[in-house]
């Protein structure tokens, strides 16, 4: 997946380089994901700019990793989706939960102090 990984303050994102449609990208996101929880991160934002595709897997591990991070009283917020991923999760009512955003800044800077 090679996704590069950005901290703002108590904000981190995730800038994923690849698709959401295989075990090996999936399962990197998860291993970043599952760090980032046990560090106490509780402020994610995705980048998926560079994500044109998603399967079923794909979308299991978003709303896994959403889950995750509201157990914990955290957040996970998208930016910067293409089209077709935009049609995903429109489809599958997925954008009732996740907070999108244009840009990353606009993603980064969304949090509220106490979130």
């Amino acid at each position: 997946m090679a996704s590069t990984l950005i901290k703002h303050g108590p904000t981190v994102v995730i800038r994923l380089s690849s698709n959401l449609d295989s075990d090996q990208p999936i399962n990197e996101l998860r291993a970043v994901v599952d760090k980032l929880l046990q560090e106490g991160n509780s402020r994610l934002v995705l980048n998926l700019a560079d994500v044109t595709t998603m399967n079923s897997y794909g979308i299991v591990a978003l709303t896994s990793i959403q889950r995750e991070y509201a157990k914990r009283g955290g957040t996970v917020k998208l930016c910067q989706l293409e089209k077709s991923i935009t049609n995903i999760l429109l489809l599958t009512k997925l954008s009732m939960i996740f907070e999108c955003h244009r840009t990353e800044d606009e993603a980064t800077f969304s949090f509220t102090p106490t979130e």
